[in-house]
């Protein structure tokens, strides 16, 4: 195994890491366990676990001068460490809205688009993830061929929130948006994958 090999190796555990966190983080918005305060604690380690990661992709770049394929995967790992903060930081937005919207109107709210499809979406982070480090074109794929489904409950969303004034379903609405943009970042994370493969 080639030196550079050792240190991408550290790179995907780093990664792993890193996604486990986000992944806890969407799934304890989206089942109502957190609060925007307990959020921020959790963001600030992804945060930092993603400037390690740069920092480790730049001393890897000046240090091995890395090929094409390996310099493309460092490319990759360095924007995927970038979505995944990204996850964390809308998860932290959806849980303002929540928390902001429940405590001021104290509406308890049936959010049933947004618990239809949170799962899918943190199936689609943990694939997304999965296909990077087993580079893994296929499940690539089947992660952009996921979000259609996203984007269609998005759309029934909105038609229905269109019809109605209901506060729950506005609520509903703007929480499944920010899921929305969290599986276009799998997608993000997908299209890398097969570039660099």
């Amino acid at each position: 195994m080639r030196p550079i090999d050792y240190r991408v190796k550290g790179l995907e555990s780093m990664l792993k890491e890193i996604s486990r966190i986000s992944e806890e983080i969407v799934e304890n918005v989206v089942s109502l366990k957190a609060t925007p305060d307990s959020i921020r604690k959790r963001i600030n380690d992804v945060r930092e676990m993603r400037l390690e990661i740069h920092r480790n992709i730049v001393e890897i770049m000046a240090r091995y001068q890395p090929t094409a394929s390996d310099l493309r995967g460092l490319i990759a790992a360095l924007e995927i460490s970038y979505g995944l903060y990204r996850f964390s930081r809308y998860a932290l937005d959806i849980s303002t809205v929540l928390d902001r919207v429940t405590r001021i109107s104290g509406a308890s709210c049936d959010l049933r688009y947004s618990s239809m499809i949170s799962k899918r979406v943190v199936e689609m982070v943990r694939g997304s993830i999965e296909a990077f480090l087993n580079r893994d074109k296929s499940r690539a794929r089947a992660i952009i061929e996921m979000d259609r489904e996203v984007d269609q409950t998005l759309f029934t969303a909105l038609d229905e929130a269109s019809r109605s004034a209901n506060i729950c379903s506005t609520l509903d609405l703007l929480i499944l948006m920010y899921l929305e943009r969290i599986a276009d970042h799998s997608v993000y994370i997908a299209q890398e994958i097969i570039e660099m493969l």
